[in-house]
């Protein structure tokens, strides 16, 4: 048996309504209990279908919700070992090279 909302049905919801609702969804606007809301009272009230399925196709549009990447640091560490490899020697060798790398992101 569904559980029913106590609040009442949403009805003559719009696509950007529909749309809106998406997104705070997706981007966290919203929390899982009030999206939840949300659907049940949208779904029992009277609502035209394809008003919903624009409102949906709308806000899942192709890259709207690809989030922008942040910016990272990430030198580049060479090391160059000659002659025999001891693991004292690479260790030195390894933390020389981090510090110079990260002297100034301190």
């Amino acid at each position: 048996m569904a559980e029913q909302d106590p609040q009442a049905p949403i009805n003559g919801t719009d696509r950007h309504m529909v749309e809106k609702m998406v997104g705070y969804g997706i981007t966290g606007f919203a929390d899982h209990f009030r999206m939840l809301s949300y659907w049940r009272r949208l779904l029992v009230g009277e609502n035209d279908p394809e008003e919903i399925a624009q409102g949906l196709a709308m806000a899942l549009m192709s890259g709207r919700y690809i989030p922008t990447p942040r910016p990272t640091r990430a030198p580049a560490i060479t090391i160059n070992v000659s002659g025999n490899l001891y693991p004292e020697a690479l260790a030195s060798a390894i933390k020389s090279a981090v510090e110079q790398a990260f002297a100034g992101h301190r």
